[in-house]
C-alpha cells in the first residue's frame, strides 16, 4: 500500500490536491491512501508512526513550515517522495536543501492538474524501478533484487536465470511464461523464447546484427518471431522517457 500526505492549511487548497492526487494516483499501478494535513506537526507525527511514501507540502504554514517539516522528515526517514507545493516561485532554491522530488506550484486548477499529471508519471517509474523482488533460493533462502538491478533474465528449462549489474547470476526455479508474466509491467520484453531484457538497459536495436544492443548487456540476439514486438515496445518505451 502506498501512503501518500497532503499538507496545506488551506482547507479549500487542501480539498483540491486532495483530489488531484486521487485522480493521478492510479498510474502507480498499486494501491494507495490518500491522508489530509493542514498543520505540519500532525504530519510530523504521523509519519513517525507509520512512514508515508510520498508527500505533497505547503511551504508558508503557521507553526511548524512546510520548511521545517520536511527537515524533521528527513531526521525520520529519508525514503519519501517530497513534494513542495506553493505560489512562491523563488523558493525552489531554498527547497533544494531538503532533497524535493519536486517543486509544484499553486496556480489555476487546469495548471496544476497538469503538473500533477508529470509528477505521478515521473513516480510511477520510480516506483517501478525500485521495485523488488523476493527470489526463493536453495536451502530455503530468499534473496531481494530490486528491478532496476536486472539486466536480463535467461531461461535454463526449469530454471531462470537473473543476469544483474552487480555482474552477477542468480539461478532460481521457474519459467519463461510466469516470469514474463510478472514483470510485464516493468519494462521487460522478449526478445527470444529464452530471453527477457530490462529496456532501461537497451540502448539500440541493431538491424544488421538483429540483436538489442547496451553497454552492460552486450549485443543480445532478437528471435525471428519476436522482432515486431520488440520494436513496438522498445520505442514506446522510449518515447515515454522522453
Amino acid at each position: 500500500m502506498v501512503r501518500i500526505a497532503v499538507c496545506d492549511d488551506v482547507k479549500e487548497m487542501l480539498g483540491i490536491l486532495t483530489e488531484i492526487v486521487d485522480k493521478e494516483a492510479g498510474k502507480l499501478s498499486e494501491p494507495y491512501e490518500i491522508s489530509g494535513f493542514t498543520q505540519g506537526k500532525h504530519l510530523v507525527e504521523e509519519h513517525n508512526k507509520k512512514p508515508f511514501h510520498i508527500i505533497f507540502l505547503d511551504i508558508f504554514m503557521p507553526g511548524m513550515s512546510g520548511f521545517e517539516a520536511a527537515e524533521q522528515i528527513g531526521e525520520i526517514n529519508r525514503g519519501p517522495y517530497l513534494i513542495f507545493v506553493t505560489s512562491k516561485e523563488e523558493l525552489v532554491f531554498d527547497s533544494f536543501d531538503y532533497y524535493p522530488f519536486y517543486f509544484m506550484r499553486k496556480r489555476d486548477i487546469e495548471g496544476m492538474r497538469m503538473d500533477m499529471h508529470k509528477i505521478f508519471s515521473k513516480l510511477g517509474e520510480f516506483r517501478r524501478e525500485e521495485k523488488e523482488f523476493i527470489l526463493e533460493l536453495p536451502y530455503n533462502r530468499k534473496r531481494s533484487v530490486r528491478c532496476r538491478d536486472i539486466l536480463y533474465l535467461l531461461s535454463e528449462g526449469n530454471y531462470m536465470v537473473y543476469n544483474l549489474d552487480t555482474g552477477e547470476s542468480i539461478k532460481i526455479r521457474g519459467t519463461m511464461r510466469d516470469t514474463e508474466k510478472e514483470m510485464e509491467n516493468y519494462h521487460f520484453v522478449r526478445i527470444h523464447k529464452r530471453i527477457l531484457v530490462n529496456m532501461n538497459y537497451i540502448r539500440t536495436i541493431d538491424h544488421a546484427k538483429n540483436a538489442v544492443c547496451g553497454e552492460k548487456i552486450g549485443c543480445l540476439e532478437i528471435g525471428r518471431n519476436y522482432k515486431r514486438d520488440v520494436l513496438e515496445k522498445y520505442f514506446a518505451y522510449s518515447r515515454s522517457t522522453l
